[in-house]
């Protein structure tokens, strides 16, 4: 059976939150960063986490709450998301699919926690101008970003 999409429940929209909220703590702790407000400019202060590699590669929850404010600014930037995407075997997991046309589905957990595992620098400028690529091409075909 394929993926699918569904919307959030609560329990995931209150994953979401709290993983967001515990990010948004550690970057004004850390670095004096102001509230997120969903912008590029949220992306500065992820990036630094990224970068002086505050966590290592086995801490991924942590890896999964930047990936959610990461997503956050994707579904605001570039007009995604959020919802719930089934593995085909009944396994859900937070993805972002595009608002406009429903057909390109954004994995922003999978993209960042499997690039760490890889041991790949990730730069979360360049990914969104991945994203956005392919949302000019999705008018075109469909696609999936993992």
């Amino acid at each position: 059976m394929p993926p699918t999409t569904f919307p959030l429940d609560g329990s995931e929209w209150a994953m979401l939150r709290e993983q967001v909220a515990t990010i948004q703590a550690l970057v004004t702790r850390k670095y004096g960063a102001t509230p997120f407000d969903h912008s590029l400019d949220d992306l500065t202060p992820l990036q630094r986490l990224l970068d002086e590699r505050v966590w290592d590669e086995s801490q991924e929850d942590q890896f999964r709450a930047l990936a959610s404010a990461f997503g956050n600014v994707v579904a605001k930037v570039l007009a995604f998301d959020w919802v719930a995407e089934t593995d085909g075997r009944g396994a859900r997991q937070p993805a972002l699919v595009l608002k406009s046309t429903k057909a390109l589905v954004v994995q922003p957990h999978r993209i960042v926690v499997e690039r760490v595992k890889r041991g790949e620098e990730i730069d979360l400028r360049a990914l969104i101008e991945n994203i956005k690529a392919q949302v000019a091409k999705t008018k075109l075909l469909p696609n999936k970003i993992t």
